[in-house]
């Protein structure tokens, strides 16, 4: 196996990676969750608090101006759907979920970053995000409500992050090559032989988890220590069939050259670019969970501008036209020309593709489940092997 050498950054490929993302907000049954997601009427978060921001007012973010600064994964930058209001963005692109954390910490780097229910226990720590008075975001109610009243994005002081986009990762496969993989046992076939390719990202271990039925089927991040094991062993008898590890993007170009059949795991917005050149890859829920993204506030922001600029990014004729552009599904609206399987309705995503939530950078004490840190460790430690 080789590791993917190719320089195929998300800054190159202009797509993203699905940043983690998610929460525990599938808790309950599954009826209630599907319920929620058919409706968006139910109670809103919107008495958050507005400490941060005193004084500032509904009149003000509708008559701001200018031009904000984003944080963000590049394929969710469509100026047609978020720049279309009379605040404009300038986004620099999020390469790795991994250096956000370091990225935003510096005072006057960004107005505006791109978020994740996953990691919010990362960002909480840096004191740079500030809590957002979603009275002033006249379409934060639209948003489907289940993952509007996510506790994930709660802190001290109120809400610190507004849903932006829901995007399952999926397995690729080439549909000309290899029929679409159903078990995890089914990428151990012989045919298979270095012909797999895994992308390079810790998040990648609970979809293996969630693949191979090992942890909470409603909350893919509880795996417990003891369970992370059986992953890693899956791994090892997995390594004969990896071709490389890719970063984000680099699975479209081992698809196009015909180095790989099967990708696991990759997204909506990579399976065009994935399909040239004889391949025609199509997508399986194998392993899937999904990734929501959100928008947070720095504290030294333009905040009527960022108010603004957010309030457009979410309004539906923003979010449906970012989706239809970037392959992913809206948090108000149903996008259209979506390929299949995620093409569905959001509680039917949801279903098959439940959302991967908060887990902490370092396991406090008596938590029972791996930590960030423990699944860092993991993958650097099976990487460490090849």
């Amino acid at each position: 196996m080789e590791l993917f050498e190719a320089g195929a950054t998300r800054r190159e490929f202009l797509r993203r990676n699905a940043a983690i993302g998610g929460t525990a907000l599938l808790g309950g049954s599954l009826a209630t969750v599907l319920d929620a997601c058919g409706s968006s009427s139910s109670s809103s978060s919107s008495t958050s608090s507005s400490a941060a921001h005193s004084g500032l007012t509904l009149a003000q973010v509708q008559q701001a101006s200018g031009t904000i600064k984003v944080y963000g994964w590049q394929f969710y930058e469509v100026p047609k759907a978020q720049d279309n209001g009379p605040v404009k963005s300038k986004w620099t692109p999020i390469a790795s979920s991994t250096e956000i954390p370091t990225k935003i910490k510096p005072p006057g780097t960004f107005d505006v970053f791109i978020s994740n229910s996953n990691q919010m226990g990362s960002f909480f720590p840096l004191h740079r995000m500030v809590p957002i008075n979603t009275s002033l975001l006249p379409n934060y109610d639209a948003i489907v409500a289940v993952l509007r009243n996510d506790p994930a994005w709660k802190g001290p002081g109120g809400i610190y992050a507004v849903p932006f986009a829901v995007t399952p990762g999926v397995t690729g496969y080439d549909s000309s090559k290899v029929a679409p993989p159903q078990t995890m046992n089914d990428l151990l076939n012989p045919d298979l032989k270095g012909q797999v390719g895994v992308y390079d990202d810790p998040s990648v271990l609970f979809q293996f988890a969630r693949g191979l039925g090992i942890g909470d089927p409603l909350h893919p991040q509880n795996i417990t220590p003891d369970q992370l094991p059986q992953v890693t062993d899956y791994l090892n008898k997995l390594r004969p069939q990896v071709k490389t590890l890719y970063p984000f993007g680099g699975e479209a170009q081992l698809f196009n050259r015909g180095d790989i059949k099967v990708a696991f795991q990759t997204f909506g917005s990579l399976l065009t670019s994935s399909s040239k050149n004889g391949a025609k890859v199509k997508a399986s829920f194998l392993g899937s969970v999904s990734f929501v993204d959100a928008l947070s506030i720095l504290n030294d922001a333009n905040m009527a501008a960022s108010y603004n600029w957010i309030n457009n990014a979410i309004s539906k004729q923003a979010q449906v036209t970012m989706a239809a552009n970037a392959l992913t599904n809206p948090v108000v609206g149903q996008a259209s020309g979506l390929p299949a399987p995620l093409n569905a309705p959001l509680a039917v995503i949801l279903k098959h593709a439940p959302v991967l939530g908060p887990a902490p950078p370092v396991a406090p004490s008596g938590y029972q489940y791996v930590s960030l840190e423990d699944l860092n460790n993991a993958w650097t430690n099976f990487k460490s092997n090849f």
